[in-house]
């Protein structure tokens, strides 16, 4: 499976109009979510379509315009990126929030890199959490991403918690330092928006915080 994910960046005071104005433009039948960083630099967004093959995002390239309504709101030009999930999706109900690393590898270690991280998935997938790891092959450097879903900023806390004494956690966060070609950011924090088959009235956002 591809996901093609743009990175969308709002001017100063325009995050509302911005998350309004997508969420309007996202037509009925659109596979796509949309999800709003909670905290960082600048107000960010980001809009992902999952498709099942290269064909088939070729395909909806050759019919897709940008809604000008949208770009208006713009702080400084959108960014896009491909990346690839080894993974299905699945099925499970659409979450809340998403918590998003993403790892740079050091030169000549890509291989081993997601070697150690698709070992660490499959653990947290075995012990019930939803987790994916994701590839970028197109749009930026050559990174691996662990992106997992909660129902909750609370479930997040819950879960920060067990890290931070969980023996797995810390060997593989030893693992990970000598493959990296920098030192490790902070995830980033989304709300979920949007997704496939949900979404909401603007109405129903209105009273929505937002911390820009």
């Amino acid at each position: 499976m591809f996901v093609s994910r743009a990175l969308l960046w709002a001017a100063p005071g325009k995050a509302p109009a911005l998350r309004d104005a997508l969420i309007s433009a996202t037509r009925s039948g659109d596979q796509a979510d949309i999800a709003q960083r909670l905290w960082g630099d600048a107000a960010m967004f980001s809009v992902n379509r999952a498709f099942d093959s290269l064909a088939a995002l070729e395909e909806w390239r050759r019919s897709w315009q940008p809604d000008p309504a949208v770009a208006q709101h713009f702080g400084r030009a959108p960014a896009s990126e491909l990346w690839e999930v080894p993974q299905a999706l699945g099925t499970a109900p659409a979450p809340r929030y998403a918590v998003r690393w993403t790892y740079d590898p050091a030169t000549g270690n890509g291989t081993e890199l997601r070697k150690v991280v698709e070992q660490r998935v499959a653990e947290m997938t075995a012990a019930g959490r939803t987790v994916r790891a994701w590839m970028r092959v197109s749009g930026g450097p050559l990174s691996i991403a662990v992106v997992s879903s909660h129902v909750s900023l609370s479930s997040i806390e819950k879960i920060h918690a067990a890290a931070l004494s969980d023996p797995a956690n810390q060997t593989y966060q030893q693992r990970l330092a000598p493959l990296l070609a920098a030192p490790l950011h902070a995830p980033d924090w989304f709300e979920i928006l949007t997704t496939p088959g949900r979404r909401p009235a603007l109405a129903d956002i209105s009273s929505w915080g937002t911390v820009f």
